[in-house]
């Protein structure tokens, strides 16, 4: 490619990339309050551009496949978060590491075979919280949940394959 088309090329590629971009947040619609609703869009992943004006953000009944380390970390006052009814399989350790004030996280109803207790390691003020419906059969080797003070609700378990419960899964829930 001769070296004049190459800054042409560059700006194709850069506009491509922003309308698909603006494609994706448009998939969102937000009120002046900050709440978000994208359910039903058949999102295949977080919609970028997200800010700490979001409040709410429901994502529920989409195709997301994965909750990445960044794909939050501007949401810095949400509140609530639905990720029902996705296919969820993997969420990388730090994906709600700045959602400090998150009160309701609905994880319903994906492919999640492993939870870690770092992904609520910074949620003090969670007091929902919902993993029912998922592929795990255990909560772990650690206590998950002991990040979680003020949890008030903690829906667990799935109808196949959650085979064994321990006392220590429940270290640190002192509301339930």
């Amino acid at each position: 490619m001769p070296r004049a088309l190459w800054p042409a090329w560059v700006w194709a590629i850069i506009i491509l990339s922003m309308e698909g971009a603006s494609d994706k947040a448009s998939s969102l619609s937000c009120d002046p309050t900050g709440v978000c609703d994208g359910r039903s869009r058949s999102l295949n992943s977080i919609p970028s551009g997200l800010t700490a004006g979001v409040k709410s953000l429901d994502l529920s009944n989409n195709e997301i496949t994965y909750v990445g380390n960044r794909d939050l970390q501007r949401c810095v006052n949400l509140k609530t978060l639905r990720l029902g009814a996705n296919e969820i399989h993997t969420v990388e350790e730090d994906s709600f590491f700045h959602l400090r004030n998150l009160e309701y996280l609905d994880l319903s109803y994906n492919r999640l075979s492993n939870l870690s207790s770092s992904w609520f390691r910074s949620l003090y003020v969670l007091k929902f919280l919902n993993l029912l419906g998922n592929l795990y059969k255990t909560l772990g080797e650690t206590s998950l949940f002991s990040h979680l003070p003020d949890l008030r609700t903690l829906k667990v378990g799935n109808s196949n394959s959650f085979t064994e419960i321990h006392e220590k899964d429940f270290t640190g829930l002192t509301f339930l």
